[in-house]
C-alpha cells in the first residue's frame, strides 16, 4: 500500500469518526411502552416529545424503541439500539419498573438517564438517573388525608411494582380501613370474580391504581350495583375515563396542579386533536429541559449536576429537581365532573387549611426554639454565650431576619446576624413589647415598622433567671418575605390567589405587594369596591366563611367577579384571617 493510499485511508477514518461524533453526540433514545396496556400513553409522551423538538430550536435526534412495557424489554430495546447505531448518550424512559432495570445499565455505559412516567423508582447507583416523576409518597400523603374519612377501603391494583407499591403503602398508612385488596394483571380482559369479592366487602370508598383497564373495571364496579366512592391516582386521568363518564362521574384522583392555560396545552389539541394528560406534560417539559441542558453544557458527562437544585417553569407548572435527582412540583386533587377532568370542589378548602397549619407549624417550632433560647439565657442575655444562642436560633428558623435580646427596659442589646446598628435602640413603645413586659408571656406581634426598616413580625418570649426574676426577652424577627415563601409554594400552578389580614383591617400579605399595610376598612384604594370591604368586615368577625365580592384581577386591570373562602390563625394573642380567593368563571 502506497503512502498517499494510507494518508487517504486515514483522512477517510478521521472523517467517519467525526461523522459518528456527530451523528451521535446529540441522538437520544426514548425507550416507551409502545406494544402494551400503556401504548395510548406512550404515543402521547411521542407526541409530546416531537411537539417540544419542533417548537425549539435544537439538534436533537430522537429514536424511539420499545420497551413493551416490561424492564426486560427495555433493556432488549436498548441493546438492539446500540448494536445497529452505537452508544446513545441519553436515555429516556417510562414506567417505574423499567426505570428501576436501566439506571445500573445506563450508569455503566455512562448514559445519562431521565425517567418519566416513574412515580417509584429503586436508584441502585446514586446520583445518577433524573426522575421527572413526583416521587409517590407525595401522593400518597395527598391521598391518604382523602381517605381517612372512610371506615372500609378496598384496593384493586395493577400487579407491577407501582400498584404492589401504592397497596403496601396504603395499608401501611390506613391499616385496618383496608378490608380487602386485590390485585390484577394489566393485560386481563375479564374481572367479574375480582369485583365479585370486592361487593362482598361492602367498601365505602375503591382506591383503583390503575391507567388504562380504569374505565372498563369503573362501568364494571357500576354494573355491579357498588355504589362506593372510586379514588384513583395521576396514571388514571386518561381520556377512556371520560368516554365512560357515565360510570366514571364522581371518581377523585389525585394529579399534578399544572396550568390549564399553559400554551402548550392549546398547540398539542391543535396538532394532535386530543387533549394531553399528566403523562404528555411531563414527557414535553423534560424534552424542553434537555433542548435547554445541551444549549448550556458542551458535554453530556456535565448534564446530571446541571439539573441537580434547578428551577424551570414549564407546562407542569414550577418545577424544581431536588439533590437525589427527583422533580418537585405541586399535586391537587381532580375530579371526573360533568364528563370532564376538573379541580375537586374540596381542594380549595384543602389548600387553605394545609396553608394555615404550615404557618401555624412554623410559628409553634419558633416558639420551640424560643423557649429553649430564653433557658439558655438565663444566665444572661449578652456575652458570648448568649452570642452563641442568639445565632443557633437564627439558624434554626430560616424564616427568620434577625434575632435579638432585650433588657428589661425594652432596650435591644443584642443582635444576629450583625445588625449592629440596631444595638442599644429603645423599642419598649412596641405594642408587642408592652404586651409582652405586662403578661411576661410570650406574645406573637401584629405587623409593625420594625426598627431594621420594614414591616414585618415579631415574637417575643419572656427570660427569666433562676430566681424567677424577669431579666429581658428574646425576639425572633421574621423576613419580610415571610407569608410570601410559604404562601407561594402551596399555591403554586394553581389558579388562586391567598392573602392575610389582621383583624382591624390591616393587610399583612397579598401577592400585590402595594397592597400590603393598607387597611381594607379605611383606605382610599378601596372606596369603590363596597363588597369587597362588607366581606372584609364580616372576616374580621367571623373566624371561617366564606362570600363573593367585586375587586380587580390579580394584574390589576379590571373588575371581575371573585369567590372567597377565610380561616383563622391564632397565634399567642394575634389573630390573623388567611383568605384564598379565585375568579368566578362563566
Amino acid at each position: 500500500m502506497s503512502e498517499n493510499t494510507k494518508s487517504v485511508n486515514l483522512v477517510f477514518i478521521l472523517v467517519i469518526l467525526m461523522l459518528n461524533v456527530n451523528l451521535f453526540g446529540s441522538k437520544v433514545v426514548a425507550i416507551l411502552p409502545f406494544t402494551s396496556v400503556f401504548e395510548k400513553i406512550a404515543q402521547e409522551q411521542k407526541d409530546a416529545i416531537n411537539l417540544a423538538l419542533g417548537n425549539y430550536d435544537n439538534e436533537i435526534e430522537i429514536i424511539y424503541k420499545d420497551s413493551k412495557g416490561t424492564a426486560e424489554g427495555a433493556i432488549t430495546a436498548l441493546d438492539e439500539f446500540i448494536k445497529s447505531n452505537g452508544n446513545p448518550e441519553i436515555v429516556i424512559s417510562c414506567a417505574s419498573w423499567v426505570a428501576t432495570a436501566l439506571n445500573p445499565v445506563t450508569a455503566e455505559r455512562g448514559l445519562f438517564h431521565l425517567a418519566i412516567g416513574s412515580a417509584s423508582i429503586e436508584r441502585e447507583i446514586k446520583n445518577h438517573t433524573i426522575r421527572m416523576t413526583v416521587d409517590e409518597q407525595v401522593e400518597e400523603e395527598l391521598l391518604s388525608y382523602y381517605l381517612l374519612q372512610f371506615n372500609k377501603i378496598a384496593v384493586f391494583y395493577m400487579n407491577n411494582e407501582l400498584g404492589t407499591t401504592w397497596n403496601r403503602v396504603l395499608r401501611k398508612r390506613l391499616r385496618e380501613k383496608i378490608n380487602i385488596s386485590i390485585s390484577y394483571d394489566p393485560e386481563m380482559k375479564d374481572f367479574d370474580n375480582e369485583i365479585s369479592q370486592i361487593k362482598k366487602a361492602e367498601p365505602e370508598a375503591i382506591v383503583l391504581i390503575s391507567s388504562s383497564n380504569a374505565a372498563k373495571i369503573s362501568e364494571l364496579i357500576r354494573k355491579a350495583g357498588i355504589n362506593a366512592q372510586l379514588v384513583g391516582t395521576r396514571p388514571i386521568e386518561r381520556p377512556e375515563i371520560l368516554t365512560a363518564s357515565k360510570y366514571t362521574n364522581g371518581l377523585i384522583f389525585t394529579s399534578p396542579s399544572f396550568d390549564s392555560e399553559n400554551e402548550m396545552l392549546k398547540l398539542f389539541k391543535e396538532k394532535y386533536n386530543y387533549k394531553p394528560t399528566f403523562f404528555g406534560l411531563e414527557a414535553y417539559d423534560t424534552t424542553v429541559m434537555l433542548i435547554t441542558a445541551f444549549k448550556e453544557n458542551s458535554s453530556v458527562k456535565d448534564f446530571y449536576n446541571w439539573y441537580i437544585d434547578r428551577n424551570f417553569i414549564g407546562a407542569l407548572g414550577s418545577i424544581k429537581i431536588k439533590q437525589n435527582g427527583d422533580a418537585n412540583y405541586p399535586y391537587m386533587f381532580k375530579e371526573v365532573k360533568d364528563g370532564k377532568f376538573t379541580i375537586a370542589e374540596f381542594q380549595y378548602a384543602l389548600i387553605l387549611e394545609q396553608t394555615r397549619q404550615e404557618i401555624d407549624s412554623i410559628f409553634d417550632k419558633m416558639g420551640f426554639d424560643l423557649q429553649q433560647a430564653a433557658n439558655e439565657l438565663s444566665s444572661g442575655i449578652t456575652g458570648k454565650k448568649a452570642d452563641m444562642t442568639i445565632r443557633r436560633l437564627h439558624e434554626k428558623n430560616p424564616l427568620s431576619y434577625d434575632v435579638v435580646t432585650i433588657d428589661p427596659k425594652g432596650v435591644i442589646r443584642n443582635v444576629y446576624p450583625d445588625h449592629k446598628e440596631i444595638v442599644n435602640k429603645d423599642i419598649s413603645d412596641q405594642e408587642q413589647v408592652i404586651r409582652m413586659m405586662e403578661l411576661n408571656k410570650p406574645v406573637v406581634s401584629k405587623a409593625f415598622k420594625a426598627v431594621e426598616g420594614f414591616v414585618g413580625f415579631d415574637y417575643e418570649y419572656p427570660i427569666f433567671n433562676e430566681k424567677n426574676e424577669y431579666i429581658g426577652a428574646v425576639s425572633i424577627l421574621t423576613k419580610p418575605s415571610f407569608f410570601a415563601e410559604i404562601i407561594n409554594s402551596k399555591i403554586a400552578s394553581f389558579p388562586v390567589e391567598i392573602c392575610v389580614m389582621q383583624t382591624d383591617g390591616v393587610i399583612v400579605y397579598d401577592i400585590n405587594e402595594e397592597e400590603i399595610g393598607l387597611n381594607l376598612f379605611s383606605s382610599e384604594s378601596y372606596d369603590n369596591y363596597p363588597t369587597l370591604r362588607q366581606l372584609g368586615r364580616k372576616m374580621s368577625i367571623f373566624p371561617q366563611g366564606s362570600g363573593d365580592y367585586e375587586y380587580l384581577d390579580k394584574n390589576m386591570d379590571k373588575v371581575v367577579e371573585k369567590e372567597l373562602i377565610w380561616t383563622n390563625l391564632h397565634v399567642h394573642g394575634t389573630e390573623f384571617r388567611i383568605a384564598l380567593f379565585t375568579e368566578k368563571k362563566d
